[in-house]
């Protein structure tokens, strides 16, 4: 039992030697347009690992189903990306009724910080 617990305990304490990408995103702005509103989504990757990402994409996704991608640079440690992304809804949907989920599709690293954002709006 108590092999178990330090193991566990010596597990948490480890730090990631190589890429690990955190994404958030929040909305920049709003504009109107016929009708529709074009939210400008400012989503930033963060390599909070200790090693080069190499190049990376963050896949989008609507109720579970994948949307887009976008590409980004390969990041050094502590290193940032930020890029926006559009979206058009109509001007009559509810606030809060839309949830895009931002998830990066690493392949390598330690994917402890890299569950993804979930922006609702």
């Amino acid at each position: 039992m108590h092999a178990i617990l330090l193991a566990l305990l010596l597990a948490q304490n480890q730090t990631c030697s190589a890429p690990d990408l955190a994404v958030s995103a929040r909305v920049a702005g709003v504009t109107q347009n016929d009708g529709l509103n074009h939210y400008a989504i400012a989503v930033t990757v963060r390599n909070v690992g200790s090693a080069p990402s190499g190049w990376q994409f963050v896949d989008v996704y609507k109720n579970g189903e994948k949307k887009d991608a976008k590409g980004i640079p390969s990041l050094g440690p502590g290193r940032s990306y930020t890029y926006t992304y559009g979206y058009n809804r109509s001007r009559e949907a509810g606030n809060g009724t839309i949830d895009l989920s931002f998830q990066p599709a690493s392949r390598s690293g330690c994917n402890t910080s890299n569950e993804g954002y979930v922006l609702t709006f």
